[in-house]
């Protein structure tokens, strides 16, 4: 499917290639990494971040589908 023909999302919604790529930054500014991939294995999605050589998961509730 190409990127022009997926539907527009409302402000507080993104598509996962949107995310991929982006930095996961704390509240103090701290830089975690960046997503470097989601994965979906059930209900909820799991964000695989990479930093300076290591990587670590997040599971993310889904509040809706993407």
């Amino acid at each position: 499917m190409s990127i022009d023909a997926l539907e527009e999302l409302e402000d507080d919604e993104l598509y996962y290639h949107e995310v991929v790529g982006l930095e996961i930054i704390t509240d103090e500014g701290e830089c975690l990494g960046k997503v470097s991939e989601i994965l979906s294995p059930g209900s909820n999605d799991v964000w695989v971040v990479k930093q300076k050589g290591k990587r670590f998961i997040n599971s993310i509730y889904r509040t809706s589908c993407l």
